[in-house]
């Protein structure tokens, strides 16, 4: 009869914590007011960010400033505008080349502030691309490049009338801009308002802060169905600076701020549906917008919602007499050198694991990958009893994590006598023998050679119900042909057993 059990690994839980690193804490070192950074990662997990700086609170003087993380850790800094005329408000994001985006504001010829662009994707940063033109000021874009080279912007006008929230992208491929959608109405509170995000099949998804300066309604749009559409959340309350990331799985995340009582709230939509909003901060504190929340709160360098360098999706084990199989798949890999496959019995009078992890098997990984793996080991010949079985993963440069344990019940008590063939036979000097007893018995066992003369006893006791083993040396034996036999009396008076086997020693 088998036995499955079966451990499920969803939303953001991992099964293994990496160890953290972190940048500099400044990278900035001037005579600026240096502010409004925007962080994004490479490819080889190295920090760039943009940011804003200004002389004092002189406008007029804001740049748009760029820092990258070189392999030293040191930070090379490049002042991306030039121009004397209030730019402000970047966004960054990297494609897959490495190729940075930034939106940002910038005033125009008109004195109004216009969404601008600007991309070393063909090679150098150019002149901006101008995303919007004429009309009212525009205020806060939030951008992101999408894997199909197009950029998608979301942001507000500012006005001293009512204000809405737009959406537009920009088509690296053929230098052509969408119409600008209309989402809600809406007044920007002079920080990121509204955030998007690009799935891997480069559908966007948007999160919006409607309503006055000091927040309101979370509205939330994705273009799933081809255009960009509202949906419903489970987001409630006065909310400022929400935040919207989209992980491999294509499961939605969204961090807010809920003014009512000053905490982070998170929520996704991993069921089909969006979860109840979780207070994620200690009441009173109003912590910093998002982009503060990766490092102050969930301390971890890298996108929030990325996958971890090894994404498990399940683990489980399945029984099967006296085996076990365990079965893990993973979605992600990174640097992942191998998994080491450790086992402890369950202490059967305190439910209790004994004191000591065993090692009892190796199992390769596949370094880094983003496909999914499937791994599997078999122990076997395991007495009757309860295990827990762990993996410790293993980086390529040694640094280890351990799993979350499975524990499993072996039932596999025998229902009549039995005696193995040894194995290995023939063998040097040493073989092992199974049998089994289905009643408390009085046992013996003995090896005889060919003429019948007993050469050694191994068992000669009375045994309880089970699946027992033992050794045979025969080391001071000569080579040759031997027998051995097994011998039961069940002490509840039933029939007796014996049966024999052949055995050969080879030196």
């Amino acid at each position: 009869m088998k036995t499955i059990i079966f451990f499920l690994f969803i939303s953001l839980s991992s099964l293994f914590a990496q160890q953290i690193t972190f940048p500099q804490d400044t990278i900035a070192r001037n005579n600026l007011f240096n502010n409004r950074e925007f962080p994004a990662f490479d490819s080889n997990g190295k920090v760039h960010v943009s940011y804003t700086g200004q002389l004092d609170t002189d406008g007029s003087t804001r740049e748009i400033y760029y820092a990258r993380e070189e392999s030293n850790g040191s930070f090379t800094t490049v002042n991306l505008t030039n121009n004397n005329v209030d730019d402000n408000y970047s966004s960054l994001s990297i494609d897959a080349n490495d190729k940075l985006h930034v939106g940002y504001t910038g005033r125009d010829g008109s004195n109004l502030f216009q969404i601008k662009y600007l991309t070393n994707f063909a090679g150098s940063f150019g002149a901006p691309i101008e995303i919007t033109q004429g009309g009212l000021n525009k205020a806060t874009p939030y951008s992101k490049i999408g894997s199909d080279s197009v950029m998608h912007f979301v942001f507000f006008t500012y006005t001293d009338g009512s204000d809405f929230t737009y959406y537009r992208s920009y088509d690296l491929r053929t230098s052509t801009l969408s119409p600008i959608v209309t989402l809600a109405e809406a007044e920007t509170g002079g920080d990121f308002d509204a955030a998007l995000d690009v799935d891997k099949n480069d559908k966007v998804y948007i999160v919006v802060k409607s309503g006055g300066v000091f927040g309101g309604q979370l509205k939330y749009y994705n273009n799933l169905s081809g255009t960009l559409a509202e949906l419903p959340t489970t987001a409630a309350g006065n909310i400022t600076n929400p935040k919207v990331e989209v992980d491999k799985n294509n499961i939605v995340h969204i961090v807010y701020r809920n003014e009512g009582d000053l905490r982070l709230y998170y929520i996704d939509n991993q069921s089909g549906s969006f979860s109840q909003p979780l207070a994620i901060t200690p009441m009173g504190q109003r912590p910093a917008t998002y982009q503060n929340v990766v490092c102050d709160i969930f301390m971890k360098r890298g996108t929030l919602f990325d996958p971890m360098p090894v994404e498990f999706v399940a683990f489980s084990a399945e029984v099967d007499g006296s085996g076990v199989t365990l079965k893990w798949e993973t979605a992600t890999e990174k640097n992942n050198k191998a998994f080491k496959v450790e086992r402890i019995k369950v202490k059967v009078e305190s439910d209790r694991s004994s004191d000591n992890w065993q090692s009892i098997g190796f199992v390769n990984g596949n370094g880094t990958t983003t496909e999914k793996n499937n791994y599997s080991f078999i122990d076997k010949n395991l007495f009757q009893g309860k295990y827990k079985y762990r993996l410790k993963q293993i980086d390529n440069d040694g640094k280890y994590e351990y799993s979350k344990e499975i524990e499993v019940s072996v039932n596999n008590l025998p229902t009549e006598f039995a005696l193995g063939q040894n194995y290995p036979n023939p063998f040097n000097p040493s073989t092992t023998i199974k049998y089994s007893v289905p009643y408390e018995s009085s046992v013996k066992m003995i090896v005889f050679n060919t003429l019948g003369e007993i050469v050694k006893e191994l068992v000669s006791e009375v045994k309880a119900t089970g699946n027992y083993e033992v050794n045979f040396n025969a080391s001071r034996l000569s080579s040759g042909i031997y027998f051995y036999s097994l011998t039961a009396q069940p002490l509840n008076g039933g029939e007796s057993f014996r049966s024999v086997k052949k055995v050969v020693s080879v030196k």
